[in-house]
């Protein structure tokens, strides 16, 4: 019942102690009426009368309460209602009045507010009102008769306001109280929300950094970049424009990248690509923040940093969108560190590349010293041994053997030479299959795992760098996404010889998750694009079994040889 009253009572916003008093109110009335109504002395049209002019008076009363809450009019309301209702109970019974007890209202309106003496002062004209009236209108020979009869009424009031009292008190602590919890808990899950979003800020970054020290093409680190980036910071668009003039040696097939939200549309290319690259020729080399508004392209505002790295300007970083806080520090920093952040990518990559020629030249240099200190000499004497045979016609069979049998053993060792320098020179690849044990084991400290890896593969059966990196791309891959995102704690890596192709089984026994659900909505995270990608790009196939709860098991099958170039244009999540 008092919940239904509270919802029909109320539409303000009131507080607990507020709605019980009114609610008081209306139940007193009730029961009060009840019981005047079943007095069988006295007029029953008299009485319904009375009844009726309570309630249209409470009504009023309550709603002047509810709008008032305190002041000069609310206490005056407060010594009138008191009065008035000292007047109903002459006519009603006088002491023996039911209604006595509604008097209650006025005395529990006054204890809630904020002047103490109130509530005792309003119960003092009450009991001095009754006294009066009854003196007045009874006219006793002793006034000591009406004051002897007012004594249980006025003890039992006096207790009643203490306890009132006592109990405003104690209920307003506890709510002021409450109130500094609530708040407290608004607070603390404001800092809850803010650290959520730090520690994904900060997880994100993390994948960057990995993800980017394993990139080895631009337009691979570039949608790498934008794809982390777009989960730190907030905007609808994020786009990257590269100066291909100023990458060196280095070519692109586009320079501009855009990464979208899934509602927003396709907006002007070449005017966006024409104001990143005014704002780059209007660098100094720095890493000016601008803000701007592009309502003469697409409603919205963006914000631009510079792509720098030691002192070189490589092009810019814009995030575009209605979400883009305008003049907020917090996301300034963000662009400019972003924008660091690529630049020093850019510079790693091209560092890599130039290592990479100055490895090759040295390579060629120690091969073709090799080829002529030994090989090419044992030819010489091999072309120069023919020559003379060639220029004999009287040579002894004796001497003519001697000289095949030279030939012979000569070009032996050219061979033997030959075979040797293309073995060391194969024995220079990476072995990735002991890069991907080392990666294991400091994945198994790290998160305090249980790694089982197997590599049954001989020597004979081992497949070239390219698909062993494929390989050990595609197990960090499928390793990641079960401790990241799996939340497993035991992992099973077996490699294996099948015909002419190389199976990989990874087996997790992590959450595991709906198939259907993740190919349906986003057709798989970065996680299961990537390994669709790097077994797609060695020529292999994926098949991916997971259930909720019961773990994943991904199995891949690779051909052995590498005639399937790589590809880099996946993204390593």
């Amino acid at each position: 019942m008092y919940k239904w009253m509270e919802n029909r009572l109320f539409k303000k916003t009131l507080d607990k102690i507020e709605k019980a008093a009114v609610i008081y109110r209306y139940i007193s009335w009730l029961v009060t009426s009840a019981f005047y109504l079943s007095e069988p002395r006295m007029d029953i049209s008299f009485k319904i009368g009375v009844v009726a002019a309570l309630f249209i008076a409470m009504v009023i009363s309550a709603k002047i309460y509810i709008n008032l809450r305190d002041g000069k009019l609310y206490y005056f309301l407060v010594f009138a209602e008191v009065i008035g209702i000292s007047f109903l109970i002459i006519p009603t019974g006088g002491l023996n009045s039911p209604f006595i007890w509604y008097a209650l209202n006025p005395i529990l309106n006054a204890a809630l507010s904020d002047r103490p003496l109130l509530c005792w002062t309003v119960n003092l004209v009450f009991l001095a009102g009754i006294t009066v009236m009854s003196t007045v209108f009874f006219r006793p020979l002793y006034l000591s008769t009406i004051l002897y009869g007012i004594r249980p009424t006025a003890l039992i009031f006096i207790l009643i306001t203490v306890a009132i009292r006592l109990s405003s008190r104690i209920l307003k602590t506890l709510s002021s109280q409450a109130e500094i919890l609530r708040q407290q808990k608004k607070e603390l899950m404001e800092a809850n929300a803010q650290l959520e979003e730090s520690i994904d800020h900060i997880t994100s970054l993390y994948h960057m950094t990995e993800a980017l020290t394993v990139s080895t093409a631009i337009e691979q680190m570039i949608h790498i970049f934008l794809v982390y980036a777009k989960r730190i910071v907030k905007g609808d668009i994020i786009a990257l424009l590269i100066k291909k003039d100023r990458l060196g040696y280095q070519l692109l097939e586009d320079d501009l990248f855009i990464i979208y939200k899934d509602d927003i549309p396709i907006i002007n290319r070449q005017a966006f690509k024409d104001i990143m690259l005014d704002y780059i020729n209007n660098l100094d080399g720095g890493q000016t923040i601008i803000e701007r508004d592009l309502d003469t392209i697409e409603p919205g505002h963006v914000l631009m940093t510079g792509i720098t790295s030691g002192g070189c300007c490589y092009g810019a970083l814009a995030l575009f969108g209605n979400e883009v806080e305008r003049d907020s520090k917090c996301q300034h920093r963000t662009m400019a560190f972003l924008g660091s952040m690529c630049g020093v990518a850019i510079d790693r990559i091209k560092s890599v590349d130039m290592q990479n020629h100055v490895l090759l030249a040295e390579e060629q240099k120690r091969i073709s010293n090799e080829m002529h200190d030994v090989v090419s000499h044992n030819l010489f004497s091999i072309i120069y041994c023919s020559q003379q045979l060639l220029n004999t016609t009287d040579m002894a069979p004796e001497r003519m053997r001697e000289k095949l049998t030279a030939i012979r053993d000569t070009a032996s060792i050219a061979a033997k030479e030959l075979r040797k320098c293309i073995y060391n020179l194969n024995n220079k690849d990476v072995n990735y299959f002991e890069i991907m044990g080392v990666y294991l084991g400091k994945l198994k400290v790290l998160n305090n795992l249980d790694i089982h890896f197997k590599n049954g593969l001989t020597h004979v059966d081992m497949p070239s760098p390219k698909v062993q990196y494929s390989i050990y791309r595609l197990v960090r891959e499928a390793v990641g996404n079960g401790v990241h995102h799996g939340k497993c704690s035991k992992i099973k890596i077996d490699i294996s010889r099948a015909g002419n192709d190389i199976k990989v089984l990874v087996e997790d026994n992590g959450i595991g998750f709906n198939i259907k659900d993740t190919y349906g909505e986003n057709k798989g995270g970065l996680g299961l694009t990537n390994i669709h990608a790097v077994a797609r790009s060695a020529g292999g196939r994926v098949d991916i079994q997971s259930h909720i709860g019961r773990g994943t098991r991904l199995t891949c099958t690779i051909p052995i040889n590498d005639t399937h170039a790589m590809d880099n244009k996946e993204v390593v999540g």
